[in-house]
C-alpha cells in the first residue's frame, strides 16, 4: 500500500501536528501520517453519513455483538439455576404427594399443553378469576 500512497502538502498549525502526533503514539500507529489518513477518512464518512451504511460499522457490529453475548450469557445462567429449581421443585411434589409415574406423565402433558396455550406467559390474575369449576379442570 506504501507505493499507492502520494505526498502533498498540508498546512496546519503546530499545535494540530503536535495533536496527531500526540493521537498517533496514543493509537500506537506507526506516524502522525497514518493518522492523518484515518482521520480523514473517518471524516469523510462522517460527512456521508446520511448516505453511507458503512460509517462506523465494524465498531457498532462489535459493541452489539458484545453486548448481545453478554446478555446471552447471563439469560443462559439464569434459566439454568431457574431450570434447577423448578426440578427441585417438581421432584419434592412428586414426592410429597407420592405421585406416581403414570400421574407425572399426565401432569407434564397438561403442563406443555397449557404452557402451547398461553405461549409460555403466566397470569395468575386470570387463573384467580376464574371460577372453582374452572380452577379444579385446569388441574385434570
Amino acid at each position: 500500500m506504501a507505493n499507492q500512497l502520494k505526498a502533498k502538502s498540508v498546512r496546519m498549525s503546530d499545535e494540530q501536528w503536535e495533536r496527531c502526533e500526540e493521537m498517533a503514539k496514543w493509537m500506537h500507529l506507526r506516524s502522525s501520517n497514518e493518522f492523518i489518513r484515518d482521520a480523514v477518512d473517518f471524516y469523510i464518512e462522517w460527512c456521508r453519513r446520511p448516505y453511507s451504511q458503512q460509517f462506523l460499522t465494524a465498531a457498532l457490529e462489535s459493541v452489539i455483538g458484545a453486548k448481545i453475548r453478554e446478555s446471552e450469557s447471563r439469560i443462559c445462567r439464569m434459566l439454568f439455576k431457574n431450570a434447577v429449581e423448578q426440578n427441585v421443585s417438581t421432584r419434592l411434589a412428586a414426592w410429597d404427594y407420592d405421585l406416581s409415574d403414570k400421574q407425572l406423565d399426565s401432569l407434564y402433558r397438561i403442563s406443555v399443553a397449557e404452557v402451547k396455550k398461553n405461549n409460555g406467559a403466566l397470569d395468575l390474575e386470570k387463573y384467580f378469576a376464574l371460577s372453582e369449576e374452572e380452577q379444579a379442570s385446569w388441574q385434570d
